[in-house]
C-alpha cells in the first residue's frame, strides 16, 4: 500500500520541519491525506515547560482544548508504555470498542465528533518526555491496519531526530 516515494515525501517534510517548525503543518496535512484521517494532532512541550508546540488538522483548536478535559484510555495506555523509549500503537490494540464507548472521552468528545479509531505515537524528543502524535478517524473507516502502524513506526526515528534538532524544539 505504501510506496517508497510516499515515505520519502513524508521524511522530507519532517526534515523540512526540523529546519523550520512552521513547516510541521505541511507534514501533518500530507500524512492526514495519506491516511484518510479526520484529525492529526502533534504536541510537544519543552522540558522546562516554558514553550510548547501544538498543531492539529481536521479539528478546531477549541475542540482540542475540550479533548484534554477527558482522559483517553487508549492514548494514556500508549503513553505509559512508551514514555521513555517511544513507540506507536493503534487504539483497537489497546482498548475494546465496548470499553471505549463507555468512557467520558468517547461520550463527551470522540463520539459527538464522529471520531472512533485512533493511532498514536510517543516520539522521543527529550530526556523528560516525548512529543505526542495522535491520529483519529471515523468508525466506518475501521481500525488502522498493521501496515498503517508499521508505516508510522518507520517515521518515528525521523520525527525524533527532527524534535532533537535545536531549530525544531522550542527551547
Amino acid at each position: 500500500m505504501y510506496q517508497e516515494s510516499t515515505l520519502i515525501d513524508l521524511v522530507k517534510l519532517i526534515y523540512d520541519a526540523a529546519a523550520d517548525s512552521a513547516r510541521w503543518p505541511a507534514f501533518l496535512g500530507r500524512y492526514q491525506e495519506i491516511l484518510a484521517a479526520r484529525n492529526i494532532a502533534l504536541g510537544y512541550t519543552s522540558p522546562d515547560l516554558s514553550q510548547s508546540l501544538f498543531l492539529a488538522t481536521g479539528v478546531d483548536m477549541s475542540d482540542m482544548e475540550r479533548y484534554h478535559r477527558y482522559p483517553c484510555p487508549w492514548l494514556d495506555r500508549l503513553l505509559m508504555a512508551n514514555w521513555r523509549d517511544g513507540g506507536a500503537d493503534a487504539s483497537h490494540h489497546l482498548i475494546s470498542d465496548s470499553e471505549l464507548r463507555s468512557t467520558d472521552c468517547f461520550n463527551e468528545f470522540l463520539g459527538p465528533r464522529q471520531f472512533h479509531y485512533g493511532m498514536g505515537a510517543a516520539i522521543p524528543a527529550t530526556q523528560e518526555g516525548p512529543a505526542v502524535l495522535v491520529i483519529l478517524r471515523e468508525n466506518h473507516k475501521g481500525p488502522y491496519s498493521d501496515e498503517d502502524l508499521h508505516f508510522l513506526r518507520t517515521l518515528l526515528p525521523h520525527m525524533s531526530s527532527a524534535f532533537n534538532a535545536t531549530s525544531t524544539c522550542p527551547r
